[in-house]
């Protein structure tokens, strides 16, 4: 409840709803989930939740809701609780609302590349155009000397030279339970790669906000 890049972030509308309820409604409509859980620490997105059919059983706890907390803490803090109450599940999911491009068939694909393989976890990637990859990046001094992100930077001279990388869109994770119950972050022992190339926003700035709305709209 408390984003500091856009105030009230979870509850901003996206195409005439909100980005809690999109995924919300999202799950419900998938069929995949046995139960919908909507991790807050707010009372306002609590009652949406509520609103459209997954009222929450219990609140985040200050730990998990503070900006040091990371996916890992909530997920531990969420399983723990379901646990307790007897409520044990093969895999848990996670769909940021920050990110609602996502389809049935990529959550669909990424919880069923972990069920009965050498695999515990997986996310859905997006490639990265290599004019932005690692061995052309720098970073800076505080008094401005440049210095090349990765040794590589130094001998790369070729676009068709770098390798395909790839970074997280938000559109699904997932993990066994029981490798959060051995105690590994939401990245598991072994991490399964989802690549996803379609459109996508993952919204953490005004910008990214109103690029989602003209996506939706069009």
């Amino acid at each position: 409840g408390g984003s500091k890049g856009i105030p009230r972030k979870n509850l901003a509308i996206v195409g005439g709803i909100s980005l809690t309820a999109r995924a919300i409604l999202f799950a419900q409509h998938s069929g995949l989930f046995d139960v919908i859980h909507v991790s807050t620490d707010d009372d306002e997105i609590a009652k949406e939740a509520e609103r459209y059919g997954a009222p929450v059983s219990f609140l985040r706890s200050s730990e998990t809701s503070s900006d040091v907390s990371s996916a890992t803490d909530v997920i531990r803090e969420v399983h723990r609780n379901f646990a307790n109450r007897g409520n044990l599940f093969a895999t848990i999911a996670v769909l940021e609302p920050t990110s609602p491009m996502r389809t049935k068939e990529v959550v669909e694909k990424t919880l069923s590349s972990i069920e009965g393989t050498e695999w515990d976890a997986a996310l859905t990637l997006s490639p990265v155009s290599v004019k932005y990859h690692p061995d052309k990046q720098f970073t800076m001094s505080e008094n401005g000397d440049a210095q090349f992100f990765t040794q590589l930077g130094h001998q790369v001279n070729r676009r068709q030279d770098l390798s395909v990388t790839y970074v997280r869109n938000g559109l699904c994770y997932a993990i066994r339970s029981e490798s959060i119950e051995k105690g590994t972050n939401i990245f598991g022992y072994r991490l399964r790669a989802i690549v996803w190339d379609i459109p996508y926003v993952n919204i953490d700035t005004p910008e990214d906000l109103e690029r989602c709305r003209e996506m939706l709209r069009s």
